[in-house]
């Protein structure tokens, strides 16, 4: 409530949290198809805010990338604001990685992408054997959070999984239920 307050949002304002990522290489490949992703999903949901916190190394090119947005958009560089934006959002666009388990342990339902520049993926996939790439979804050996890698990670593929999360009630509640699960079993984990 006081981060909404503070940039002004809303707090009936459908609020997303966009997070790209930490390294440069990240923010290049993902914040555009997030951007696109933005742009579909607020064509179905009107009054829709961002916010994106981000971190110095990559803080500059974010804002290039960002300065066409087509909604509001709150860029956050204060380090403390990273978790008040988690709980303020509805709702998480996140690259795959620890921000996803952050995400969870907030209780922000989310949707995961992430992807690799072509030959770096084609020299790296014979050696990727596992399921999923989101912490929660390998606790839980399921996709309870919806992930978009590589050639799935696309603005219209984004922004119908999104949508649920914030209109329907039931599959919002359902990934809230699948990150508490998540959490209690990364806890169990460190107390064995």
């Amino acid at each position: 409530d006081d981060l909404r307050m503070r940039l002004g949002i809303g707090f009936d304002a459908p609020l997303l949290a966009i997070l790209p990522g930490s390294r440069m290489t990240e923010v290049i490949l993902l914040l555009p198809v997030f951007r696109e992703a933005v742009a579909k999903l607020s064509t179905t949901l009107p009054g829709l805010v961002c916010v994106l916190p981000t971190v110095p190394n990559v803080a500059e090119k974010v804002r290039a990338l960002a300065g066409n947005w087509p909604i509001p958009l709150h860029i956050l560089e204060d380090a403390d604001d990273k978790f008040s934006a988690f709980d303020a959002a509805d709702v998480a666009l996140a690259a795959t990685g620890t921000v996803t388990t952050e995400v969870a342990l907030s209780g922000t339902p989310m949707v995961t992408a992430y992807k690799l520049g072509w030959l770096t993926y084609a020299l790296a996939r014979p050696f990727i054997s596992v399921k999923f790439a989101t912490l929660v979804n390998i606790l839980l050996d399921r996709e309870a959070v919806p992930e978009f890698i590589q050639d799935r990670c696309t603005p219209e593929a984004l922004s119908q999984a999104l949508l649920p999360l914030f209109q329907n009630p039931d599959a919002r509640a359902a990934q809230i239920r699948d990150l508490d699960e998540a959490t209690h079993l990364l806890w169990a984990g460190e107390e064995a």
